[in-house]
């Protein structure tokens, strides 16, 4: 409980490390002082949702039909899945 009270503070003094976030910002922030548009950022542009998540979706069933490596990992995954669910129903 402490610990998550103490997490919780912490969030609002721990400043921003996330790239498009800073980059937002910062173009907003010159955009306002300057008056000038010609200030942006390439994360500025919304996307649509659907293509978004779309691409979102189809990129891992992609990589794991055509890279080998994510073939070899998969099928290890399943074996070790395999092997733990019939060793639990024992």
């Amino acid at each position: 409980m402490i610990l998550t009270a103490a997490s919780f503070v912490f969030l609002f003094f721990v400043k921003e490390t996330y790239a498009p976030a800073i980059l937002r910002k910062r173009a907003k922030k010159l955009r306002e002082e300057t008056g000038d548009s010609r200030y942006w950022s390439r994360y500025d542009e919304k996307q649509e949702l659907i293509p978004l998540l779309l691409t979102s979706l189809w990129r891992p069933f992609y990589m794991t039909f055509t890279e080998p490596i994510l073939w070899f990992w998969d099928l290890y995954v399943s074996v070790t899945y395999a092997i733990l669910c019939k060793s639990a129903h024992l």
